[in-house]
């Protein structure tokens, strides 16, 4: 119990969100947060606190699925690395709009007073979309959702025989 409570207070950040988040979709049959009621939809803070208490057990389960896939990505990677194999991770440079992120930070977001995207990315047709899509967009400082968690935390990273710290900084 206390691993899974000390990784839920490091990752505060965004995990209540996120599970906060998961919760709610499920509660609307997995439909966009834009067909949500207007105070969820719109981050409220009494919302928040109301739905909060209202899935409390359903954003227990959200944190320790997330607990789960940490403990056991570290494993695979512990593994992987000790037979020689590197894993290189990849960051996108445009998170979904119907995304935790978007619904929780959206002043960090290319949207208008409504909250529709005002810049859309896409893809081209492919193997894995025959009619392509836009199916993403970006934030107003032109760098991934997945970096604006280096805002608030310092990442260890060997290189070499050494640990450097490096720090994230974003700018506008």
């Amino acid at each position: 119990f206390n691993k899974i409570s000390n990784f839920i207070e490091e990752n505060k950040m965004w995990l209540f969100d996120y599970a906060l988040f998961m919760s709610i979709k499920d509660s609307y049959g997995g439909k966009s947060f834009f067909k949500w009621d207007e105070d969820i939809r719109r981050h409220e803070p009494a919302a928040v606190s109301k739905y909060a208490k209202l899935y409390k057990e359903e954003i227990n389960f959200y944190q320790f699925l997330q607990y789960e896939f940490w403990i056991q990505w570290q494993e695979l990677k512990e593994y992987a690395n000790k037979q020689g194999i590197e894993i290189i991770g990849d960051i996108p440079i445009y998170v979904a709009l119907d995304s935790a992120d978007v619904w929780a930070n959206p002043s960090l977001f290319q949207l208008d007073e409504s909250g529709n995207p005002l810049a859309v990315a896409g893809c081209p047709p492919d193997a894995f979309s025959a009619d392509g899509g836009l199916i993403v967009f970006g934030m107003t400082s032109a760098v991934s959702g997945a970096v604006f968690s280096a805002i608030y935390a310092v990442k260890h990273v060997s290189v070499g025989d050494k640990n450097e710290e490096i720090k994230a900084v974003l700018t506008t």
